[in-house]
């Protein structure tokens, strides 16, 4: 039987790298669209058709790229951004063919816009940071005042850790500016993104957790994965960024029952990435985000026995598809720049996290032995992994002769 295409979409993602030899190695046929000539999907094995589109990102230009192809196929969402698109654009793309599972833009804006989420979290009764929408042009003091010190300025659609910690009234003007500024930037003005407060939970980096799920078209979830964060990117301020470069697979049955509740009030389709906070103060889980796509971190998913690229393929062509059993695994991002070990080297020297813990994790995977997941690299697909690492080496000399 000949199977219609995979389609991926800003292939030059980190997400979709981890979901190519997954879905290549069973035979679907991959359509790979990328801004970038050196996108390092263009030299897996696995891709069929190669497709450069016009960059910086533009809505009209992805989806008249996608209605130019000559074949119709089964579109995989990169990130944020297109998986937003996709939601507004999805009647039209389904009427000429293509195959998409992704909610209605309502749906998808009551989940991925924060503000939105919080409100609907309280009525349901899942726990969130307190939020306060700061409007354009309001004098944000009351409002931060009203939230209490300390706290966290950041856009209602941004993501990627980009927020800015306020101890106190002096720092909150600045805060703000920085964060408009990000939300300003050419890349991120499509976002539409808004400002908002939220209360500042007191959390340890290893208790960093994320929930992975997939709604297929039936309205049921697929399954759920939980990731516990081992390491993240830290900033200066000794704040937690939003990548995971360790991790461990770590089933908990109350975050998914919590994400399966929000999700399912919100009628949610397609993939879903839930990042879950522990507070150190109470004990308690606080959602932070719903984002509506795979995460960065896509390759441990089927290395761990979570295939949720090919259950998203399956359910939108009508095929049969293995029950999801994730196994216990462990996540290193060892050999990306910026990845693990970069990353930890600096937050070392900073005094910001114990080397003796650096050590402990890799020891883990010597000893534990669990199944051991190392980023993107994979002997079956040499063309990828190398065209990965040869950019790599390109940055680390760019900044070295900068």
């Amino acid at each position: 039987m000949s199977l219609a295409p995979a389609i991926l979409l800003d292939a030059d993602i980190r997400a979709i790298e981890g979901i190519v030899e997954p879905l290549g190695r069973r035979g679907v046929p991959l359509v790979a669209m990328s801004t970038r000539p050196d996108c390092p999907v263009f030299y897996s094995r696995y891709v069929t058709r190669r497709v450069r589109v016009p960059g910086p990102f533009d809505e009209k230009a992805r989806v008249d790229a996608l209605l130019r192809l000559p074949e119709r196929g089964v579109v995989f969402p990169s990130d944020d951004v297109s998986a937003r698109t996709l939601a507004r654009h999805r009647d039209v793309l389904v009427s000429e063919g293509h195959r998409l599972g992704i909610s209605s833009p309502e749906s998808l804006e009551s989940g991925f816009d924060k503000w939105k989420c919080y409100e609907t979290a309280m009525r349901l009764g899942i726990p969130m940071p307190t939020t306060r929408l700061i409007p354009d042009g309001e004098d944000p003091e009351p409002i931060a005042r009203a939230v209490g010190y300390p706290l966290v300025i950041k856009g209602s659609t941004l993501a990627g850790g980009a927020y800015a910690r306020v101890t106190d009234l002096a720092g909150l003007t600045g805060a703000m500016s920085r964060v408009r500024e990000i939300a300003g930037r050419p890349e991120n003005q499509s976002r539409r993104s808004r400002i908002i407060a939220q209360t500042w939970i007191d959390c340890a980096m290893d208790d960093l957790w994320c929930v992975e799920t997939l709604y297929r078209r039936d309205k049921r979830p697929a399954g759920f994965l939980t990731l516990r964060k081992i390491r993240t990117n830290v900033n200066r301020d000794g704040s937690f960024g939003s990548r995971m470069y360790a991790g461990e697979v770590a089933p908990h049955a109350q975050l998914e029952a919590m994400t399966e509740r929000l999700l399912t009030h919100l009628d949610w389709r397609g993939f879903a990435h839930l990042d879950w906070m522990r507070s150190s103060r109470d004990g308690r889980f606080y959602l932070t985000e719903i984002n509506p796509r795979l995460p960065g971190f896509s390759s441990v998913l089927a290395k761990s026995g979570f295939d949720l690229a090919y259950l998203y393929y399956a359910d939108l062509e009508g095929l049969p598809a293995p029950e999801p059993k994730p196994r216990r695994t462990l996540y290193l991002e060892t050999l990306r720049y910026p990845g693990d070990l970069s990353s930890a080297a600096i937050t070392i020297a900073r005094g910001q996290y114990p080397v003796g813990a650096l050590l402990k994790s890799y020891l883990r995977a010597v000893v534990w032995p669990p199944r051991v997941a190392v980023e993107f690299l994979s002997w079956r697909d040499p063309g990828m992994t190398l065209a990965v690492l040869k950019r790599d080496v390109r940055t680390i000399l760019g900044e070295v002769f900068r």
